[in-house]
């Protein structure tokens, strides 16, 4: 036996070992690419949500109403000359009450689905106008006469009826716009007439708002309450407060807020300085379930698992029963083992993920145990490779599907596997694998 010969047989299966762990390394490389696949996918999902967006309306978000009122301000220089100024006082409810029925339907752009909604908003509540005596200004300093309510809609291109405002018994059509546009980039507002420092103010105003995604309120009332109700039945609440109260059914939600003054950070009245009146909003966003690419994206995760795993399975079978396996064929397993994920990704944009799933799976693990048994000439040895491709994708099928719990229930599997393969690889006799060849 030539020098040659003999080190092949010696050290062959290392070589054989090494060589597969490169090449399940260099697979790593179109797994990428599927993973730039998915977020292609997911770019283009994203981009017709905002078509919808602006051809229906974007996400809204309700804020107000806020009172301004301008009035006279005095200034004494140093050399004791004094000028007049006009500015602007604000005030915000003391009760703010918010109403809101969100329908939604689906709209379709191409194989994608987006949420709108429809809403019957309805705002009521009142001013205490005793809270400007706070401000320091002399009553009579006050423009009276120039009072205005603003309304914050973000999208006014969601105003599907006609808006007015009831103020004191009176009615009034609104404006478009708004006058204070460095609290309120976006709204209407109406003139209120015939007030005074004695005057009290009621309003409450009903309209129909149109939005995509979420609705959010920003709770300016001294004490605001906040109730809204949708047929949607995968509502996510978020933002500065979750709701008191809430039920969610497969026949939608029903959520109430209440919000104190004490719970946010910015006055009731002011007249000097800028604030915030975005950080306490909070909402509903109309919440798609794990969508079909983010779970696609879990699971590719996993690929190079899939791929150790069964290039295991042959190489055990090479180091066990003497079959060698060429690296091209380790290569067409592998890329089979990736395509699985075009495979699903593809598909769960007409059906169901987990429909498209066991489609993906099954297809593959159908053509591997197929070529498992032409290549290593038993039914036994593809039976396991079917039953471990099986185990293995029904467990990332259960990882992916429980947000909460994914990575304990991951972090054990993973724990199991590795225990698995340790123990059947101490069965081998390494050394004695090359005498014998020898």
């Amino acid at each position: 036996m030539s020098e040659k010969t003999s080190f092949w047989t010696k050290h062959g299966l290392t070589l054989k070992a090494i060589a597969i762990i490169v090449l399940a390394l260099l697979l790593l490389i179109p797994k990428s690419m599927i993973e730039d696949l998915i977020f292609e996918r997911q770019s283009r999902k994203q981009a017709a949500i905002n078509e919808v967006g602006n051809t229906w309306s974007r996400s809204q978000t309700i804020t107000g109403p806020i009172l301004s009122i301008p009035y006279l301000s005095h200034i004494r220089k140093s050399t004791g000359e004094v000028t007049t100024v006009k500015k602007t006082a604000y005030l915000l409810p003391n009760e703010l009450s918010v109403n809101g029925n969100v329908e939604t339907e689906i709209r379709k752009r191409g194989i994608f689905e987006i949420p709108v909604y429809q809403s019957d908003i309805s705002l009521s509540g009142d001013f205490d106008l005793s809270e400007l005596d706070k401000l320091n200004i002399d009553s009579t300093d006050f423009y009276w006469d120039e009072v205005e309510l603003n309304f914050g809609i973000s999208d006014l291109r969601g105003i599907a009826s006609k808006m007015s405002v009831q103020i004191n018994q009176q009615t009034f059509d609104v404006e478009a716009g708004t006058q204070i546009s460095h609290l309120i980039s976006s709204g209407v507002h109406v003139a209120v007439p015939n007030l005074s420092e004695k005057s009290s103010l009621d309003f409450i105003t009903d309209f129909t708002l149109k939005g995509s995604s979420y609705l959010m309120i920003s709770p300016l009332g001294k004490q605001s309450s906040v109730h809204l109700t949708s047929t949607w039945a995968d509502p996510k609440f978020y933002g500065a407060f979750l709701p008191a109260n809430n039920e969610v059914s497969t026949d939608g939600f029903d959520a109430s807020w209440h919000v104190s003054h004490l719970n946010r950070n910015f006055p009731q009245a002011w007249k000097v300085g800028e604030h915030n009146l975005h950080e306490a909003d909070f909402g509903v966003e109309l919440f798609v379930q794990a969508s079909n690419y983010q779970q696609s994206t879990r699971a590719v995760k996993y690929a190079i698992l899939f791929i150790a795993l069964s290039f295991l399975v042959f190489f055990f079978s090479e180091a066990l029963n003497g079959i060698r396996v060429h690296p091209i064929q380790y290569t067409l397993i592998g890329l089979s083992l990736i395509l699985f994920y075009a495979l699903l990704v593809s598909f769960s944009e007409h059906i169901s993920f987990y429909s498209a799933y066991f489609i993906a799976a099954g297809g593959t693990i159908l053509s591997i145990v197929l070529y498992a048994q032409s290549v290593l000439k038993s039914w036994k040895l593809a039976g396991m490779m079917s039953i471990i491709l099986g185990l293995l994708y029904g467990f990332i099928l259960t990882v992916i599907s429980i947000q909460e719990f994914a990575l304990l229930v991951g972090s054990i599997g993973l724990f199991l596997i590795l225990g698995i393969t340790m123990y059947v690889s101490c069965k081998i006799d390494w050394y004695g694998i090359g005498k014998k060849n020898e």
